[in-house]
């Protein structure tokens, strides 16, 4: 067996592995922290919820592409920019809420990757 054969068969190998066990561990992260970060940013939004719509229509969502595996919090309803962004973001939510969790998200990456 020769260096480059070696090489091309360890290469395999770290693409099998990765594909089918280490994409699907951190698409299961994902999930789990987006859905924490969503039940803490409704309980911890800060504005008046005067339908209830706002706070019931966040929703968060993990999503993998490629090799790419990540989370995020949005707004459900259109006026959900105006809740973030006026008053100088004296009443913003996710972005606080997805630096929070990114974090923990992070930490549990490291976890699962190791060395790699």
């Amino acid at each position: 067996m020769s260096a480059a054969n070696d090489a091309k068969q360890v290469a395999s190998m770290y693409a099998k592995i990765w594909t089918t066990k280490t994409l699907p561990a951190l698409y299961a992260l994902a999930q789990g922290v987006a859905l924490e970060a969503l039940n803490s940013a409704k309980e911890s939004a800060p504005w008046n919820d005067q339908t209830t719509m706002a706070r019931r229509l966040m929703f968060a969502e993990a999503f993998q592409e490629d090799k790419a595996v990540g989370f995020f919090v949005a707004h459900g309803v259109q006026y959900g920019v105006y809740l973030e962004l006026t008053n100088d973001r004296k009443n913003e939510i996710l972005r606080p809420t997805v630096e929070e969790y990114g974090t923990k998200y992070l930490v549990g990456v490291r976890r699962i990757i190791g060395d790699r």
